[in-house]
C-alpha cells in the first residue's frame, strides 16, 4: 500500500497575494520553478523526472503542489507531495520525503522570518 500524500498548511498573516510572493520567492531560491494553474494554486518543481527514471536516486525530482486560501487571521499555503518518488525505487522515495520536508521547513522559516508567520 503507498504512503499517504503530506500535506502541510502553514498559517500567515496578511492577504493571499503576499503569501504567494513568498512563497514562490522561498521555492525560487531553492531551485524550483513554479507554474500557476489559477491564481490561487500551482505546482513547484526541481529535477527531471526522465532523469530520475534513468537514474534512480541519484537524480532527484520533486513536485509540490501549492494552495493559497483567505482566511480571518490571513492565509493558508497549503504545500502538497503528491508522488511518494517511487521511480527513483526506495532511495528515491526516502530522497523525496527528507526533500519535501526540507521545502516545508525553508517555507515556514521564510514566514517566520518575514514576521507574518501565525504559530499554533
Amino acid at each position: 500500500m503507498a504512503e499517504p500524500v503530506d500535506t502541510r498548511e502553514i498559517a500567515v498573516s496578511g492577504d493571499p497575494a503576499q503569501a504567494r510572493a513568498s512563497v514562490v520567492q522561498a521555492l525560487e531560491s531553492r531551485g524550483f520553478s513554479v507554474t500557476w494553474h489559477d491564481e490561487w494554486s500551482g505546482t513547484a518543481e526541481k529535477g527531471s523526472k526522465g532523469k530520475q527514471l534513468l537514474l534512480g536516486g541519484f537524480a532527484p525530482h520533486l513536485q509540490a503542489g501549492l494552495a493559497l486560501h483567505a482566511i480571518d487571521a490571513g492565509t493558508v499555503v497549503r504545500l502538497t507531495r503528491p508522488s511518494v518518488g517511487v521511480s527513483g525505487g526506495l532511495m528515491g522515495r526516502a530522497k523525496a520525503v527528507k526533500q519535501f520536508n526540507g521545502v516545508v521547513d525553508d517555507v515556514v522559516a521564510a514566514f517566520r522570518q518575514s514576521g507574518v508567520l501565525l504559530e499554533g
